[in-house]
């Protein structure tokens, strides 16, 4: 982290964020991203660059740990965790791919259930019963309503 007096928190990272490559390029975003770390920023985010060539360069540019966004879809090159790291990336994110599939696995189960006037069709697609459960952590849920509901009937007597 950054020796910037005004922080309180040595745990806190501040990353900075630049949108100048899709209004005034990728100079002018490399630019912004130096006088963010010299502002004091510990991390700095260049948005949508569009190629790898564009990402090499403003880490190469850029003098501290920066961070790739991985949106399906977006505008910059969807590529491997190593891949982003040969890059120079420090830290990468994919923000909305869990969305887009809880989004999809909802229109596919309300689909088959407006079709089937069921879900069986879901039978094998999804996490069974006990492993949820087991997921969850039911079983320390069930120990905690267990002790409280104990205690509960003692201070009844």
């Amino acid at each position: 982290m950054t020796g910037n007096p005004a922080r309180v928190d040595q745990d806190l990272v501040i990353m900075a964020r630049t949108d100048a490559v899709a209004t005034d390029g990728l100079d002018e975003a490399i630019e912004r991203g130096n006088r963010y770390t010299e502002a004091g920023a510990d991390l700095i985010f260049v948005e949508a660059p569009t190629s790898k060539e564009d990402m090499l360069r403003s880490n190469r540019e850029i003098k501290a740990p920066t961070n790739a966004i991985q949106i399906e879809g977006g505008k910059t090159p969807l590529l491997t965790v190593k891949e982003l790291e040969g890059l120079g990336f420090n830290v990468v994110v994919y923000p909305n791919v869990t969305v887009y599939a809880t989004a999809w696995a909802l229109q596919q189960l309300w689909q088959g259930l407006k079709r089937d006037g069921s879900t069986k069709h879901w039978l094998g697609k999804i996490i069974p019963f006990n492993e949820f459960n087991t997921l969850i952590g039911l079983d320390k849920v069930r120990d905690l309503e267990s002790h409280y509901y104990h205690d509960l009937l003692e201070s009844l007597k």
